[in-house]
């Protein structure tokens, strides 16, 4: 993904190139003129803050000359990726709203069902669907809490790493470096969607963030279950239980001895 996020043609569709700037760049910016300039597009585009390609202008005026040697032309990956590193306040606020909309990756729009079910229109199946429910409405849909989530799957696996590496336990020093990868891979389709497309088309260019998200956290719940399973391997129930019924069978005594003295 990296590597062809670089080797592609330095261009984007017009499409794709105009949600860029006008559902990313220009939304986001305090001031969209001069954000319009860095890009040495005329700042009268900032009537276009906001719209989408399909609504914004006719279609002749869209596929005009004037279009594309004024404004498309101007646009592409290298400079929008090099704008947000600028301003990385931008960079922040669209990564809060690629993140909420990754963590609503199921369709809304979309029913599960044949008309002939006899369902309500847009009707949807709950079936297998915990937790995308979850993930929809109970966890933080921005990037302050993806932060924290790589802060603490990292300082739980470095240790694991370094243990691996001092025992020379492959195993888990190869799990640190595949979470890592995981990550990496996440975080990066996250940036090429938002220089791509700005905030749109995000159930399609978000899928891969999506994903990374859902093996990492189901890795690492493996993880706290495994270690809750050792912990209760190291009780003695046998113990507890005869603790349990000693207990039981001196209460019993002292409620009779209570009531020979009574």
């Amino acid at each position: 993904s990296l590597a062809a996020f670089f080797m592609m043609p330095n261009g984007l569709t017009k499409l794709s190139a105009y949600h860029s700037m006008t559902r990313g760049v220009l939304m986001t910016a305090a001031n969209p003129e001069q954000a319009l300039e860095e890009f040495s597009i005329n700042p009268q585009y900032a009537v276009l803050t906001g719209t989408s390609y399909y609504q914004a202008i006719s279609p002749e005026t869209m596929n005009s000359v004037a279009m594309e040697t004024t404004f498309f032309s101007k646009i592409s990956p290298t400079g929008v990726a090099i704008y947000y590193l600028a301003n990385p306040g931008q960079l922040y606020e669209m990564l809060n709203r690629s993140v909420n909309s990754s963590f609503n990756i199921r369709p809304a729009w979309l029913g599960n069902y044949q008309i002939t079910e006899g369902y309500p229109a847009g009707a949807q199946t709950s079936f297998f669907t915990v937790w995308s429910y979850l993930k929809a409405n109970y966890l933080p849909g921005n990037f302050g809490f993806i932060i924290i989530w790589m802060g603490v799957l990292i300082g739980v696996y470095v240790r694991f790493f370094r243990k691996g590496i001092i025992e020379k336990n492959e195993r888990n020093t190869l799990r640190f470096v595949g979470l890592m990868t995981w990550l990496f891979i996440g975080l990066w389709e996250l940036y090429v969607a938002i220089i791509t497309s700005g905030d749109t088309d995000t159930l399609g260019h978000l899928f891969i963030f999506s994903l990374t998200f859902d093996l990492i956290s189901f890795v690492v719940l493996g993880k706290f279950i495994h270690w809750i399973e050792k912990q209760l391997r190291k009780v003695d129930w046998e113990a507890h239980k005869q603790a349990f019924l000693n207990r039981n069978q001196d209460k019993h005594k002292n409620r009779e001895q209570r009531g020979y003295r009574l």
